[in-house]
């Protein structure tokens, strides 16, 4: 890996490609690296980003994701969400407590274990569906035909959108990656705001119905709940809902990709989980861990500090690189074994850490948990039509998945 003074950066392609490596040697020489391409301060440590998780007071999730952009892109952003969409609000992911507090628990009732419990049977019924389909036919372009289309499907029914729209919420999720991603070329900042911004008034015309006609899905629970015992702000609802559906869809594709890569790349492991389901779960953790979907998150400095050694000023924007912590040889024994049997499986950062551990962890988990019981059980011999190159991997900044897995195999009768 080329020295810091190399230019040497976290957003380059053949980095993003492939980090762990790169994870590795800083964590040795540099667990606290300043990015001269990006101005990211990378944190790659597992304690040290807990321990950075765990003071919203000194690390703020208020962070400013488009401060890199020049201040002409940034005014056009905003004046299309000011005139036809919601301008950015505080929600989840971009607030700190007190306020945090109160928009948690006002989320946190649509996702009490008892409700995840009684979406299981919608959830098996969606992935028996989709392995049908994939029966018919013998092979299953992966990610376009499953792996967005599971997550999609359950959490677009939660939010009360119709199958035949469920196109401008995927295109709208996409895009706000997209717009958070430091990698995204300027001339396409524009177009991903209008995908949100379309999005964002569908959001809006199903919140409006929900108010209207309240059902248990989970927009309707949230919609019809109160803020500080006020009607919640249409505004704050729309940046909930974004929160929740980027959670509730892109890391879950990402994490049914990278899981089944796992298991073609390993046939004795999946013999493994038909033969023993009770391994799925464990299989689950452990490939969460070792390509997590979510590699890293922001966080911004609110007073000049030191991590590592290094000096942090006031203002400056941090990455915490749950990807990284992850492979941590200091905290996971042979970070880069997959082992079922490690003793501390759950201690992994794929849903984040603190108070902004991913609400949504449990359905996720329920969806990966069933989707690969049911594939385990269901098919043999799956193998990648036209060999392992075919497989093509999703390079982002932020997410490691697959951007398409075209497989075959021999369907159980």
């Amino acid at each position: 890996m080329p020295a810091p003074s190399d230019r040497f950066s976290l957003a380059n392609p053949d980095v993003v490609a492939c980090p762990w490596p790169h994870y590795r040697r800083l964590q040795h020489e540099a667990p606290v690296f300043h990015d001269p391409v990006t101005g990211l301060y990378e944190v790659t440590g597992h304690d040290l980003i807990r321990e950075i998780a765990a003071q919203p007071q000194l690390y703020s999730n208020k962070s400013n994701r488009q401060a890199s952009r020049s201040p002409d892109i940034v005014a056009a952003m905003m004046d299309l969400y000011g005139r036809e969409g919601f301008m950015p609000a505080h929600s989840l992911l971009n607030n700190d407590p007190p306020d945090h507090r109160a928009v948690r628990s006002l989320v946190d009732k649509a996702f009490m274990p008892a409700r995840i419990n009684a979406l299981k049977p919608a959830i098996l019924a969606e992935v028996t569906e989709l392995i049908d389909a994939a029966n018919r036919k013998g092979e299953i372009e992966f990610v376009s035909e499953f792996a967005i289309s599971l997550p999609l499907n359950i959490i677009a029914d939660q939010l009360g959108v119709p199958r035949d729209e469920r196109e401008t919420i995927k295109r709208g999720s996409d895009a706000l990656i997209a717009v958070a991603d430091p990698l995204t070329p300027d001339d396409m900042m524009l177009e991903m705001t209008r995908r949100v911004v379309t999005m964002q008034q569908l959001l809006a015309r199903r919140v409006a119905y929900a108010r209207s006609h309240p059902d248990d899905t989970i927009l309707s629970i949230v919609a019809n709940g109160e803020l500080n015992g006020e009607p919640v702000p249409m505004p704050l609802l729309i940046h909930l809902f974004q929160s929740i559906l980027v959670a509730g869809n892109e890391t879950t594709t990402n994490a049914l990709g990278n899981g089944l890569v796992m298991l073609i790349d390993r046939p004795e492991l999946f013999a493994e989980l038909a033969a023993k389901p009770d391994r799925v779960k464990p299989f689950v953790e452990e490939s969460l861990r070792l390509l997590s979907p979510l590699q890293g998150f922001y966080r911004v400095a609110t007073a000049d500090g030191e991590l590592a050694g290094v000096f942090i000023p006031k203002g400056a924007m941090l990455m915490l690189r749950w990807g990284a912590a992850n492979h941590d040889e200091t905290v996971f024994a042979c970070p880069e074994r997959l082992d079922l049997d490690r003793d501390n499986l759950a201690k992994h950062t794929a849903f984040g850490s603190g108070i902004h551990f991913c609400l949504g962890n449990l359905l996720a988990r329920t969806e990966l948990h069933t989707a690969f019981g049911e594939i385990t059980r269901s098919w043999r011999n799956v193998r990648i039509v036209g060999g392992r190159a075919a497989a093509e991997p999703a390079h982002q900044f932020f997410n490691q998945g697959m951007a398409r897995l075209p497989v075959t195999f021999d369907s159980v009768q």
